[in-house]
């Protein structure tokens, strides 16, 4: 019997010790801030952190993107040089082999089409909350703002095709769901957030929604994951044979 109380005892803690996390390797770029990025924060609530590949300059993303290693894609263009430029190529053949992204960008040029995205006005002061997923736990308006610039830096953005547009900024949309719901174009950068915990908390819904709407192990507090299921499974079986083994004693 204590062998079966051990191997119960196993498997309550590797189910107890398990990161759902841990299996969504991330790639993260940003070309520079001026405020505090919401990004870091949001990965630290979600446990990517420790999955994540953050990378500093255009080669080196352009090298890891390429390698097919990451399961969601992080890209913030938030300065003025054209870096949209310098990875638009390897981007695109990510998202056309079926990558998630989630991104923003203050210019109108080449990352925009690859999100299926068109630009509809600049620097508005607030997003409305339409209710999506995205805005879970968030209030009605967001408001936004950037001690780095003069001015809070955002875009907003007109759906173009099959894409979706979520929440409001100014004339637009705040963000683009877009490449059937494995891409999101934000309007505001990654650092244009009066409160900083607001942006964590929109950035980590998110990249929660992607990856739990694309089959991905991604954090989903609402519903017991896979891994968690099959080692309840487990559990249970193990509950089973110790309580056959009384029986027979």
């Amino acid at each position: 019997m204590k062998k079966f109380q051990g191997l119960i005892v196993a498997v309550a803690v590797t189910l107890g010790s398990t990161s759902i996390a841990s299996a969504v390797p991330v790639l993260y770029y940003e070309d520079g801030t001026l405020g505090t990025s919401a990004i870091p924060g949001a990965l630290t609530q979600l446990g990517l952190m420790g999955t994540t590949t953050q990378v500093f300059n255009t080669t080196d993303f352009n090298t890891q993107i390429s390698s097919g290693a990451f399961d969601l894609v992080i890209v913030g263009h938030q300065f003025f040089f054209p870096t949209d430029n310098n990875i638009a190529t390897e981007l695109a053949a990510y998202i056309a082999g079926g990558g998630l992204a989630l991104a923003t960008t203050w210019q109108d040029d080449a990352l925009p089409p690859l999100f299926q995205a068109t630009a509809a006005g600049t620097n508005a002061p607030l997003i409305g909350n339409d209710g999506h997923p995205i805005f879970t736990g968030l209030p009605a308006s967001i408001d936004l703002a950037n001690p780095g610039w003069p001015v809070a830096f955002s875009r907003a953005w007109n759906p173009v095709g099959s894409a979706v547009g979520i929440g409001s900024l100014g004339a637009g949309s705040a963000a683009i769901l877009g490449n059937e719901g494995r891409t999101i174009l934000s309007g505001p950068l990654f650092d244009t957030y009066a409160d900083l915990a607001e942006g964590e908390l929109l950035m980590a819904n998110k990249i929660s929604f992607l990856l739990n709407q694309n089959g991905d192990p991604g954090p989903d507090p609402s519903a017991i994951p896979e891994p968690v299921t099959g080692g309840l499974a487990v559990l249970g079986m193990a509950a089973l044979a110790l309580t056959s083994l009384r029986r027979r004693r």
